[in-house]
């Protein structure tokens, strides 16, 4: 596999943020923050803990933290947006 675990998890979870969004289907920030900060927490032990992470766990945390930073982008644009368009 050209991607580790958590990479994989991530494009998942990427694309179904963006997949979520063109539906209409945005979460909200304050649900997304956690799930970003689930993935950094599991990095974070595995780096500095030297606590091994297995890979479903890292396919998980990747998809949690992929689907939260794209929803953080997104809902980031579209904040953008409606400013540039004074709405």
């Amino acid at each position: 596999m050209p991607l580790c675990a958590r990479c994989f998890g991530s494009c998942i979870g990427h694309l179904s943020a963006i997949g979520l969004a063109l539906m209409r289907h945005v979460a909200p920030w304050w649900l997304v923050v956690p799930l970003v900060l689930v993935m950094l927490a599991d990095w974070g032990i595995q780096e500095f803990a030297g606590i091994l992470s297995t890979n479903p766990r890292r396919v998980l945390t990747g998809l949690a933290g992929g689907f939260g930073v794209d929803t953080l982008l997104i809902i980031g644009t579209l904040a953008g947006a409606r400013t540039l368009l004074g709405r």
